[in-house]
């Protein structure tokens, strides 16, 4: 997809960690998202490696998106290695697949149509911040490799 007045492609740097943003950023006009976040959990991506509770890790930059307030810029912090890029990418696409049969399109090329009519919606979601969210710690996701744990 191009901006269609001028035709300038579109690149989205949303930091992907999952194929899920991956998705949405190409049904949103992305012709091609950065991999950077994916990438950083790769087995080739530098950094010292160590072991945390049998899980393969590794010391990375923080970023801005998932970093607290205490956590400076640039700061260290561990990753979970995931194994090599050549498995990580069938896996991706694998995802991306089964991400366009839940939202019940055929293809990508098939997402304009479907916004156009109705059939398909984008909505953003806000995080609650304020009183209502007080009480409710933010949500940490974790994610172990399965390829590096013994137990």
């Amino acid at each position: 997809a191009r901006d269609e007045p001028y035709q300038v492609p579109v690149l989205a740097d949303c930091q992907a960690r999952d194929t899920s943003k991956v998705l949405k950023a190409l049904c949103l006009g992305a012709c091609t998202v950065s991999l950077d976040g994916l990438l950083r959990g790769a087995e080739e991506a530098p950094g010292d490696h160590f072991y945390l509770e049998g899980a393969r890790m590794r010391l990375a930059h923080a970023d801005r998106e998932g970093t607290q307030q205490l956590v400076r810029v640039g700061a260290q912090r561990a990753a979970v290695v995931r194994g090599p890029v050549k498995g990580l990418l069938p896996r991706m696409i694998e995802g991306l697949k089964v991400g366009f049969r839940e939202l019940a399109v055929a293809s990508l090329t098939d997402v304009p149509a479907a916004l156009a009519s109705g059939t398909l919606r984008l909505e953003r979601q806000l995080r609650q911040d304020g009183p209502q969210a007080i009480g409710h710690p933010p949500l940490q996701r974790v994610a172990v490799s399965t390829l590096h744990c013994r137990w």
